[in-house]
């Protein structure tokens, strides 16, 4: 069972990891994103961001309350 345990950590992290590359991506590259204005794909962006990092900070959470 702790395979699992950890093997769902792995997935966690990396889904967090995963947004913060995506927002990263859309926020520098020039990617047109269905049309939209530069400080609304900005915004998107950062919101994007800022979910990976929650993302990132509940699985650090759940991986200290599980042990």
């Amino acid at each position: 069972m702790d395979f699992l345990k950890q093997s769902g950590q792995i997935l966690r992290m990396s889904i967090g990891v995963a947004y913060v590359i995506l927002g990263l991506i859309l926020m520098f590259f020039k990617i047109n994103l269905f049309g939209l204005p530069t400080k609304t794909k900005i915004i998107f962006s950062v919101l994007i961001i800022a979910y990976g990092l929650f993302r990132l900070y509940r699985a650090i959470k759940f991986k200290n309350e599980e042990y």
